[in-house]
């Protein structure tokens, strides 16, 4: 993935249009190769093409924290006030969900501020863990369902799952999803290559 002069990441427009069909989508690859970075901002411009909402997946509440949320999705605000035509500038994350904002900067004080706040979340984060506590109502249905399902670090480095994983995961994907599978909504499974190959994604 790595040029000589240049960093070259995963490109996820291609793999779809190659695999069309797909439910599931797997990408593997080494840390720093920009993995989740492509698939963000596909599931964002999805949004804007009203394609519906997504949902990223941790395993543990840990990777969900806003400090790690805040890092995944800051890089995105360099080409959301382009795309979006000056509207939005900034993603943030509260409560749990992705939200498009304005920020405007004073010119006397220096001092950003925000002027505006989509009035619905574009996204939303939960963990495995977690789940059955922190789902909520009902997502998406509101909002043109869910378009994409990401789960993150999607293999564990030290062969650590949760109780039968592939089942809690399918559970959480069935709550998000609810019937509304006519969407075709594709789930992302990203994960950093280890060296155990035995795992509840891989068998099934």
């Amino acid at each position: 993935m790595l040029g000589k002069k240049k960093r070259r990441y995963f490109e996820v427009i291609p793999i779809q249009k190659k695999y069309p069909k797909a439910r599931y989508y797997y990408i593997l690859g080494g840390r720093g190769t920009g993995k989740t970075y492509p698939v963000i901002e596909k599931c964002i411009k999805d949004y804007f093409d009203g394609k519906g909402v997504f949902a990223y997946i941790r395993r543990y509440k840990e990777g969900i924290k806003s400090k790690n949320m805040i890092d995944i999705l800051s890089p995105h605000n360099k080409w959301l006030e382009e795309y979006t035509q000056g509207q939005w500038n900034k993603l943030t994350y509260w409560q749990g969900r992705i939200w498009l904002e304005r920020h405007e900067t004073d010119p006397d004080t220096g001092v950003s501020e925000r002027v505006a706040k989509s009035e619905k979340p574009i996204g939303g984060a939960w963990s495995m863990n977690t789940w059955e506590n922190d789902k909520g109502p009902d997502f998406g249905a509101d909002k043109g369902g869910i378009s994409n399902i990401i789960l993150d670090e999607a293999l564990s480095k030290g062969g650590e799952y949760l109780t039968d994983e592939w089942g809690v995961f399918q559970n959480v994907i069935a709550s998000l999803v609810r019937d509304r599978w006519e969407q075709d909504t594709k789930i992302w499974l990203l994960a950093n290559p280890v060296s155990k190959w035995t795992n509840p994604y891989f068998r099934n």
